[in-house]
Parts: structure tokens; C-alpha cells; sequence
């Protein structure tokens, strides 16, 4: 039998989340690689992928259904034109000219067309897909699309579309395309995973995920419980169990990720492996990602260049759509019996829910959860790099900052800024009572994530499972530590960044500015339960974790040993190994702490240290330092936000003896602070287990410009969140003052003196 190749996915966050617009054509098919975020601020119009992929034919004056992907319900419409295979003049509009088409029916995804009868050769049909809630603010770009294009060609007397005879997916009988099983349309162009068990290795059941027309798969397997894959081919080992009760799961580190999702990490060093298990309160997909921190965004030139989507040289090419092979029985002709399984929607019942909608803004209520900024992006460490301008709503809209899908203001170099989804190694995992749907995914920037053989790699899980509960819904898979596949991440013994996201539940839809949902322009269940979509903008459905590490319990009690301390890195580093390193001591008698900094650092970047009671940077406090025209300046900082004007400098400076030099690209800083200076922009340390903080280090600060005030740029690297450290008196050992080993040594001399003297008075 003939499998499924997967040219079509439904999409993380997020992952920082997983996922934002997305527009792909599926028919004709998209240009290799069919990536779905090609837009006109980050690549190259009038495609974003060079020609090169399928090539579909057609006859002049045949009609053809084009239908796409759609995975965010943007507002706006779309236009269909052709152009020249390796140009750009519009040769033919295929919808109106002027108008876009579809505005009061956002979530289209076929649009009838009639190929020219005036043009013969090599074309390219290009969709053009406006998200209205967006502008650029270039005024050279009206609007802000994303772009999809499918080489065509032009020629009198096709049949059956000779270029890729019935997509290889069936066979040409009297100018007809008659297709093998799972595969269906004119052209056998659609291909469902599965039509009953038999599909699914007679391990799972063939579950319908989408009645929606032109939506594909539309069919795919769900594993019993010990089985995992796509077609559910391989067996879970003996000793890996799903349900598993929380004295089992004891032994595991525990993080919330948010107020609905949490994860439970394990390193198994006997068969080097790490086990996780993911909750969630939805009932749909969940996904969580990870990369190595540090990453810049040359990582986005797998498999093509980011920008212009050029194959650089000597990289891999995967084989889009390829899938791999489990053992298959001969070539069939469709069957007659379809055997499938139709899940319960999210909000216990099927897929004919209640399309009502009451439009946002116009007595309506708002849309069921606040929306929450974007987690902040892990900007790139290549020297010089300026991150892009911030996003431009439509007249009207209010926006956190940085949501996602916005555009930016100008395309980005391949070195800028990561975005959180950019090069995620990603787990997705679907689940349907005791069946699962668990996988092995990746994706290089804002595009829906893929399976691993879409980029040439293979399913790197060695085990995998989910379970639904009545409140919550877990998976849990196991894979190796160490990858050798460009589309997988080692699991390494520091920090990653993580993201997470699940599916949007029914009725309490999330977009921030709102969408084509919110706007009663698409049908209230464009986003289906068991459909690869976007997550939405709200904070429990997305997110990012940017030093998680999967061998360190991150609750953990803090840092003992509290009238002194040091942080360095790479940790337990000495002398010049180290890139920084920070000490602080308490000084008991008048309630301040020293500290001291040697940090390696490029003359035009500062570097410093924050204080912050939730481990994030806005509403913490700064010192930062850098080497300005006449010497190291310091300086005592608020974080106030996220952007250069809310990190300001303190109205009162409360940093004193402050001493600091610059040799040799080695940073010295030397300051004393009081614990609590009772300034409110800053924090303070206190001997209530409230009172301690966590240090945020920077690993790589940003550029500065001096002027009337000082302008420090966005971190080039995301900083090191220290685990909370209490900074107080010593119980005992070493003490206060400017040398605890003299303090300890008066303390016991003191001691000695009052023995000696109660010894003399009792003679």
C-alpha cells in the first residue's frame, strides 16, 4: 500500500510559542521547501523560495481549484496572479485586481481559476494572503502579506497533469486520474495517513481530525497505549509507562510552565536518554521545544537561506514530504470500507459546534482570556547586530509588544535576532482518551513546525505515549541526549531555551490585536482540536523557559552561605577560564553588600548584573557598566520594561565606592550597595525568605551610545537567571565586615577574652 508523503501539516510556541501566520498552497503544490512564514518584511518577495519542487501542468482556459493552508485566522483577503517562472511582472491576475478577495470570509482556502487560454511556457501561480491587522510602517509596503508560490506549466493538450502524472498518486485512464487508496481529487493531489487500523499497524485507530474540505490529512492514526510513530510502527520498551501516579513521579524535576501547563524532566544516564511529561488542562495538541542557548540566527539557513531561501552550499537537502517507509503491502486501489474514529471536540462534544459569533468590539465581550506579550526573543550574538523595529497595528488595534506573526520593519539579516520558535527541535503530542499521537517535529523560524523527515531526518523518539484525564491531558516521551541530525537539539548539562504551547480550546479563542475569529469573518471552529494551529497570544498557552536545564532541579532551595558568595561562568571556573564571575559579601555592620565583577566583554558592549524577585528582567533592578570616550561608566538602572527608553537610570544612585576598569577586554566593576535601599526602583535583599533574589547575569550584553542619558541596546544573548540567593548575616563561619576571615577571627577572640575573664573572676 501506498503511504503517505507529507506534503501538507497542520502546525508551538513557543514556544514561544509554536506558531503565528501561516499560508501555504497545496494545490498546486508549493515551491521546495514549502515553508508557511514567507512574508514580505523577512524574505524575498515575490516568493521567499527560489523555483525549484514539483512542477504542476495545466491546460490554457482549464479551471483549477486552488486551495491552501491556512493556521492563523487572519483578518484580510488574497490574490491570485501568475508570473514568469523567475520574475516577477504580473502576467496574469487570476482574482480581482485591486481588491482583495475574501475580507468577509477570512478563513478561505479554495479559490476557483481559470489558467489563461493566451499564454503558453514556465509560469509561477503565486498566492498572496493579507494579514490586515498588521501594517509594516514602510510606506514602500502598503500592506503586510505572506507569500506562497507553485511552479506551473502552460501547455495545450495536458492530460491528467503530465509533468506529475496524477501526483503520483494514482494513474491516467481515459484522461481521468483514477488514485490509490488515501489519496483523493482531481489530480489525487490530496493523501489522507491512514482510512482504518489497518493503516495504523493494527496498533491504533484511523482518527478524523478536520470535516473540513480541502483540509489534508484529514485522516490519521492514533496509537494504543505501547505503541508510537506515525503509522503507530514501533513499540514502546517494557519498562515505560504512562500513567503514572505522582509518588512514581516523585523521583522527576518538576517546572510549572505556566497556570496550565507544567513538565516533569528526567535524565536516565543508564541508557543515556531523557524522559519528560508534559501536563496540560486543554484537551488539544501540546508541543515543547528546545535549542541550545547561545544559538545566533545563521541556525535559519537549514535547509535554505533564511532571507532569499537559497540552498547554501554543502548543505543537506531533505526530502520534503518524505516520510519514512514502515512496512508496506502492495499497491491498492481505494477500498470500499472506511473505518474511522471521530474525536470528542474540546468541549466534550463532536465537531458540529455552535458557529455563533459576536463580534469583538461591538457589545460583545472580549474574547475569553487577556492576551500576554510575546516572550521576549533570544537576539543573535553576532557582533553589531541591531534588532528590528517594533510592529505597527492598524489604526485602532492595541497590541502587547512583539505579538506574534507582527511584522518587524525591515527583513532580517540571517544573523538576527532568534525569535522563540527559530531552530526548535519540538515534541507535538495530540491525545484521544488512551490514544496518542506523538512526534518527533522541527522548525527553523515562525512556520509550522514539521516532522523531522521533511528536513531529511528521521523520528529521533525511542518512546513515546499520552493519556486524558478528566483535567488535564499528559504526554510523555523519551528520546536520546546526544543527535546528530541537523533537524534535532543534544540535550545538553546546561542552559537551553525551552518553549511550550498547546491547542486553543473552543469558545476561548486568543489573538492579540484580535482576528478574522474575533471579528466574525471566519467560522468559530476554524481551529479544530486535534488540528496543528496557531495557540494563540494568551500566557497559558505559550511560552518560553530561557534557561531551562534538564540535569539541574530548578526547585532547588536557594544558595546557602549567606554572608557571601560567587557565581561564575562556566561554573566552578578559575582565573582566566572564566567568561564571568561575580562575588558578594555581606558587611553585618552597616547592612550593605560588596561586590565584584571580572566579566570578558567587547569594548563596545556593557555588561553588569540584575536583581530581580521573579527571575524576569521587567521591574528589576540593574548595575551595568561599559567602557565609555573617557573611561568605565556605571551605572544604577530600572528595568522598567523591555524596550531601551523603560531601562532607565535611577533617579538616586545608591551604588557607592564604586571603582572599575577596562584592560584587555576584561571588564572590573566594584561597587557597594545597601541590602535594602528603600528606593523603589530598587529591589531589595532581606533576611524574610521573600527577600531573596535571583541574579541575572548577562552572558553577552548589548551595544551602548553615550549621550544625555546613556542608551544601552537590547542583551546580544538572553541572561543567566540565577536561582534565588539569599544575601544576610551568617549563622556562623564566616561573618561580616570587610574581611569575613578577620570578623570571624575578632569574634573568637572575644569569645576567648570573656572565657578567660569569667575564669580569672572565679578564683
Amino acid at each position: 500500500m501506498k503511504r503517505w508523503m507529507d506534503l501538507s501539516v497542520t502546525v508551538l510556541v513557543l514556544f514561544v510559542g509554536l506558531a503565528a501566520a501561516h499560508v501555504r498552497l497545496t494545490w498546486p503544490p508549493a515551491r521546495t521547501f514549502d515553508f508557511d512564514f514567507l512574508d514580505n518584511i523577512r524574505t524575498e518577495v515575490p516568493c521567499g523560495m527560489p523555483s525549484g519542487g514539483p512542477v504542476s501542468t495545466f491546460a490554457p482556459g482549464q479551471k483549477v481549484n486552488v486551495t491552501w493552508h491556512l493556521a492563523y485566522s487572519h483578518r484580510g483577503g488574497y490574490k491570485l496572479f501568475i508570473i514568469p517562472r523567475n520574475g516577477s511582472e504580473i502576467m496574469a491576475h487570476l482574482t480581482t485586481e485591486d481588491e482583495w478577495v475574501g475580507t468577509n470570509e477570512t478563513g478561505t482556502i479554495m479559490h476557483e481559476v481559470e489558467i489563461p487560454s493566451n499564454i503558453e511556457g514556465d509560469y509561477t501561480l503565486v498566492l498572496n494572503r493579507n494579514a490586515a491587522e498588521w501594517v509594516t510602517g514602510n510606506p514602500n509596503l502598503p500592506f503586510y502579506t505572506f507569500h506562497s508560490c507553485a511552479d506551473i506549466t502552460i501547455t495545450a493538450g495536458v492530460i491528467c497533469n503530465t509533468n506529475m502524472e496524477c501526483s503520483g498518486n494514482g494513474q491516467c485512464t481515459n484522461n481521468k486520474c483514477v488514485c490509490e487508496d488515501l489519496a483523493s481529487g482531481d489530480f489525487c493531489q490530496y493523501v489522507d495517513e491512514c482510512m482504518n487500523e489497518d493503516d495504523c499497524s493494527n496498533h491504533g485507530e484511523c482518527m478524523e481530525v478536520s470535516d473540513v474540505s480541502y483540509t489534508y490529512p484529514r485522516y490519521v492514526c492514533f496509537c494504543s497505549d505501547g505503541y508510537f510513530g506515525q503509522h503507530c510502527e514501533m513499540e514502546n520498551p517494557s519498562d515505560f509507562k504512562v500513567d503514572m501516579t505522582m509518588e512514581e513521579m516523585s523521583s522527576y524535576y518538576h517546572r510549572d510552565l505556566s497556570d496550565s501547563m507544567s513538565v516533569y524532566f528526567t535524565v536516565l544516564t543508564a541508557t543515556n536518554e531523557v524522559e519528560v511529561i508534559v501536563k496540560s488542562t486543554g484537551k488539544g495538541w501540546i508541543g515543547f521545544g528546545w535549542r541550545p542557548s547561545g544559538m545566533d540566527g545563521t541556525c535559519r539557513n537549514f535547509p535554505v537561506a533564511y532571507t532569499s531561501g537559497a540552498v547554501p552550499e554543502g548543505e543537506p537537502e531533505g526530502e520534503p514530504g518524505a516520510e519514512p517507509e514502515p512496512t508496506a503491502a502492495g499497491r491498492r486501489r481505494r477500498r470500499s470500507v472506511r473505518s474511522v474514529r471521530i474525536p470528542r471536540d474540546s468541549d466534550g462534544g463532536g465537531m458540529d459546534m455552535d458557529d455563533e459569533c459576536i463580534p469583538w468590539g461591538s457589545g460583545g465581550a472580549e474574547p475569553g482570556a487577556s492576551a500576554e506579550p510575546e516572550p521576549e526573543a533570544e537576539p543573535t550574538a553576532e557582533p553589531g547586530a541591531v534588532p528590528t523595529a517594533g510592529p505597527t497595528l492598524e489604526p485602532g488595534a492595541t497590541a502587547e509588544p512583539a505579538a506574534e506573526g507582527e511584522p518587524e520593519g525591515e527583513p532580517e539579516a540571517p544573523a538576527a535576532a532568534l525569535h522563540p520558535m527559530d531552530c526548535m527541535d519540538i515534541v507535538i503530542g495530540m491525545v484521544d482518551g488512551g490514544l496518542s499521537r506523538v512526534g518527533d517535529y522541527y522548525t527553523r523560524d515562525r512556520s509550522t513546525p514539521r516532522r523531522d523527515s521533511f528536513y531529511g531526518g528521521m523520528e529521533s523518539l525511542t518512546a513515546a505515549g499520552g493519556k486524558e484525564y478528566n483535567d488535564r491531558t499528559i504526554v510523555k516521551f523519551r528520546r536520546k541526549l546526544t543527535s546528530t541530525e541537523r533537524s534535532d537539539h543534544s540535550i545538553m548539562n546546561g542552559p537551553m531555551t525551552v518553549i511550550f504551547a498547546r491547542g486553543q480550546d473552543y469558545g476561548r479563542y486568543v489573538h492579540n490585536p484580535p482576528s478574522g475569529v474575533e471579528h466574525c469573518t471566519t467560522s468559530q471552529r476554524f481551529y479544530k482540536r486535534f488540528e496543528l494551529k496557531y495557540h494563540g497570544t494568551a500566557q497559558s498557552q505559550r511560552g518560553q523557559v530561557p534557561n531551562f536545564n534538564f540535569y539541574e532541579d530548578p526547585n532547588a532551595p536557594p544558595q546557602t552561605g549567606p554572608c557571601n558568595g560567587d557565581y561564575s561562568m562556566p561554573m566552578n571556573c578559575q582565573g582566566d577560564a572564566c567568561d564571568y564571575k561575580i562575588t558578594w559579601t555581606f558587611r553585618e555592620a552597616d547592612d550593605k553588600i560588596q561586590f565584584n565583577i571580572v566579566a570578558k566583554t567587547e569594548s563596545n558592549r556593557w555588561t553588569g548584573v540584575g536583581f530581580s524577585k521573579q527571575g524576569a528582567m521587567v521591574g528589576s533592578d540593574a548595575v551595568i557598566a561599559f567602557n565609555g570616550a573617557n573611561g568605565v561608566v556605571v551605572e544604577d538602572r530600572f528595568l522598567g520594561g523591555k524596550s531601551a527608553n523603560t531601562v532607565v537610570i535611577d533617579d538616586t544612585n545608591n551604588l557607592e565606592e564604586v571603582s572599575a576598569s577596562y584592560d584587555n577586554g576584561i571588564m572590573t566593576v566594584a561597587f557597594r550597595r545597601p541590602r535594602d535601599t528603600g528606593d523603589n526602583q530598587d529591589v531589595a535583599f532581606t533576611d524574610d525568605p521573600s527577600g531573596c533574589l535571583h541574579l541575572l547575569i548577562p552572558t553577552q550584553g548589548g551595544t551602548f551610545t553615550e549621550g544625555t542619558p546613556n542608551m544601552i541596546g537590547y542583551h546580544a544573548q538572553t541572561p543567566m537567571v540565577v536561582p534565588k540567593v539569599c544575601i544576610k548575616a551568617c549563622d556562623e563561619g564566616p561573618g561580616t565586615g570587610d574581611n569575613s576571615g578577620t570578623n570571624l577571627s575578632a569574634r573568637l577572640s572575644t569569645v576567648l577574652f570573656i572565657m578567660v575573664l569569667v575564669f580569672i573572676l572565679k578564683m
